[in-house]
């Protein structure tokens, strides 16, 4: 099972460490300048091996988690220090952080309050929502606590009923059960991701298709199909970021999802191997076995 935990987040590391190369990329450079392995760059101009605010938040969530179980409040001053002091930055500092967030932050910060519903339904809970499932083994206490700590930033129907469905699927993949993610859809509370759940819409769009926008319904289907359209770890990551756009976050989506299903053995050792402060995020994700 260690393998299991190991390969959600290191898998997600890793799709957000390959992704950033193309964030804010359009597909047509993507597929004239292809990658195949960690090459770092992008918009933020990384070392190889340094991840975005994806993986920084999901880490500064699985850490409150294992310090005290899920508090709001917990969670909440984490993601502050990473915002105003690189908590969990591979360089130091908040380089990179959604809009949404950066309001719910702000908002906590100066009004000591969690945001109101919103209309805004942007991928920034998706992202590290994958800390839930790997540290809570009862799956009432992951969709409990997934719509919890999605909601501290990201008040929206949509994002929680995409948030829910993943962690269901992620909760399945470390434990080795099968699951059928139609069986839940009576937590959906977004037509669109019922629409996807239920008409499997991600098993027959063809690329063109997909998109890989900010939008969280979006991130949500292009997740599924380059999980399901793919039979490798590698070809998974690899189809996931080259659909450009918010390839960062796509890819480290998806990548929790494939290091999960095919273990952290099944990570390519030079990709995990270079991760930013890999040995401590090691033995802090060992805490959840």
């Amino acid at each position: 099972m260690k393998n299991k935990y190991l390969g959600a987040a290191f898998g997600l590391l890793v799709g957000d460490a390959l992704g950033t190369t193309f964030e804010f990329n359009d597909r047509d450079f993507c597929e004239k300048n292809p990658i195949d392995t960690i090459v770092g760059g992008g918009p933020f101009k990384l070392k190889a091996g340094e991840f975005t605010d994806d993986g920084s938040m999901f880490l500064c969530s699985l850490e409150s988690l294992l310090a005290i179980g899920y508090s709001a409040t917990d969670h909440m001053d984490t993601f502050v220090e990473w915002y105003n002091n690189g908590k969990w930055s591979p360089t130091g500092y908040c380089f990179d952080i959604g809009m949404q967030t950066r309001s719910a932050l702000d908002d906590y910060v100066d009004n000591y309050k969690l945001p109101l519903p919103t209309l805004n339904a942007g991928n920034g809970s998706l992202m590290r929502i994958a800390s839930i499932a790997m540290y809570y083994k009862d799956l009432d206490d992951v969709i409990k606590y997934t719509r919890f700590c999605s909601e501290l930033t990201h008040n929206n129907q949509s994002c929680t009923s995409a948030c829910l469905m993943f962690n269901i699927l992620l909760h399945s993949f470390i434990h080795g059960t099968v699951v059928n993610l139609q069986d839940y859809a009576d937590l959906i509370s977004c037509k669109q991701i019922y629409n996807i759940i239920m008409n499997t819409t991600y098993l027959t769009k063809t690329k063109e298709q997909i998109s890989s926008s900010g939008y969280v319904v979006n991130t949500f289907e292009a997740v599924l199909w380059s999980f399901y359209s793919t039979n490798t770890f590698n070809e998974c990551l690899i189809k996931a970021v080259h659909l450009g756009d918010d390839a960062d976050t796509v890819g480290a989506i998806v990548g929790a999802l494939a290091g999960a299903y095919y273990g952290f053995d099944n990570i390519p050792s030079d990709w995990s191997d270079i991760i930013w402060n890999k040995d401590v995020i090691m033995k802090m994700v060992e805490g959840c076995v």
